[in-house]
């Protein structure tokens, strides 16, 4: 190891959509260090969790509550 932070890149390309001329899928895989990048920072980005996502929590509490309801009085 050499200290420097390395970045990759994977390009693909699958070719099986169309059955009568698919061939080969293909893998590239490109590393470079941070220099590389010229005067371009790299900057993680961070993803917000969606509000559907929590939508979706709170409906499966709902039924799960439900259902243990109807368990309880059955």
């Amino acid at each position: 190891m050499d200290g420097v932070t390395k970045h990759t890149l994977w390009v693909t390309n699958d070719n099986d959509f169309t059955p009568d001329v698919s061939g080969d899928s293909r893998f590239f895989v490109f590393g470079f260090a941070a220099a590389d990048l010229g005067v371009s920072r790299f900057a993680p980005l961070v993803v917000p969790e969606p509000a559907s996502a929590g939508l979706l929590g709170l409906g499966l509490l709902v039924l799960l509550r439900v259902a243990h309801r109807r368990t309880t009085f059955a």
